[in-house]
């Protein structure tokens, strides 16, 4: 990417470069998860591994964009042609009723604005989550490899450490008031009350450990 300069106005052109690969290639936001996928391919794995691998990889290097707690839709598409999609939307618990958030006015235009922001911030606000369970589907269904072997490099990547990100930095900055409110965010994300920097080192034993359980126990760690 470079800046031009000009009489008027400084403008940005962005320059890309085709890449072509011969055997297979693994694009994501971060390259410890592209790294991932790589590594499963290398391992033996298909494209389908390396694609759960590398997500299993983002949940510990971007947690605010990729989670085991998230949702979302796989889409494959088979040698033959055939299309196939793995629906792994978050759904409404079981529990889950008209009456358990109070709207703070009437009308559709705030209907999402409720009395103490339950259905924004805390336990209230999360779905059950479809995405574990869609990626062990597609592990199971269309890849070669197991579930133990596609979140190995992401347990090792958790317990080794990587280096912080700018945008990583600034998403804990911007939520910085909401992650205080839990001790365990708190003292992950914002240790001695400072959000990590840039560059910083950061290790995630504990995650590491809630993938290792995920390993052993499979996707029911969760879901039973």
């Amino acid at each position: 990417m470079k800046v031009k300069n000009t009489s008027n106005r400084i403008g940005i052109i962005c320059e890309k470069t085709p890449v072509v690969a011969s055997e297979g290639m693994v694009v994501t936001n971060h390259p410890c998860a592209s790294s991932a996928g790589i590594q499963v391919l290398s391992s033996g794995g298909n494209a389908v591994d390396a694609a759960i691998a590398s997500l299993f990889a983002l949940t510990v290097v971007e947690p605010m964009m990729v989670g085991v707690l998230g949702g979302g839709i796989i889409h494959l598409r088979e040698p033959s042609g055939v299309h196939v999609i793995i629906d792994g939307l978050s759904t409404a618990p079981s529990q889950a009723n008209f009456t358990m958030f109070a709207p703070l006015k009437d009308g559709l235009s705030s209907e999402r604005s409720v009395v103490g922001s339950l259905n924004d911030l805390g336990a209230l606000a999360v779905a059950v989550p479809g995405a574990l369970l869609a990626w062990s589907e597609a592990i199971e269904k269309y890849g070669n490899l197991r579930l133990q072997d596609v979140l190995a490099p992401s347990i090792q990547l958790a317990e080794a450490g990587f280096l912080v990100t700018p945008y990583l930095s600034k998403c804990i900055f911007e939520n910085a008031q909401r992650l205080l409110k839990d001790e365990g965010l708190k003292s992950t994300f914002l240790p001695n009350g400072e959000p990590l920097q840039p560059g910083a080192k950061f290790r995630r034993p504990d995650y590491a450990g809630t993938l290792r359980r995920l390993r052993d126990e499979g996707p029911n760690v969760l879901y039973s």
